[in-house]
């Protein structure tokens, strides 16, 4: 089981802008988890259309279930 909580995640908004009249935010996320099947991932720029750090979460989640989902 991985949570987006899990000390291995780390993540952070770079920057909040607008592109064609609609705000975006810049993230970074890094999740690296070494519990049964180890792996890690680093997504550098990754941009999300809603702003706030519960969509960053949702970010989180998503990769997390993308990595679960690969092994």
């Amino acid at each position: 089981m991985i949570s987006a909580c899990d000390p291995g995640v780390k993540s952070f908004t770079k920057c909040i802008d607008w592109d064609t009249g609609k705000p975006y935010q810049r993230c970074y996320i890094s999740i690296e988890i070494s519990n049964d099947v180890p792996f890690s991932v680093g997504l550098d720029d990754v941009y999300l259309q809603l702003l706030g750090g519960h969509q960053r979460r949702n970010a989180v989640t998503a990769a997390c279930a993308d990595l679960c989902l690969r092994t």
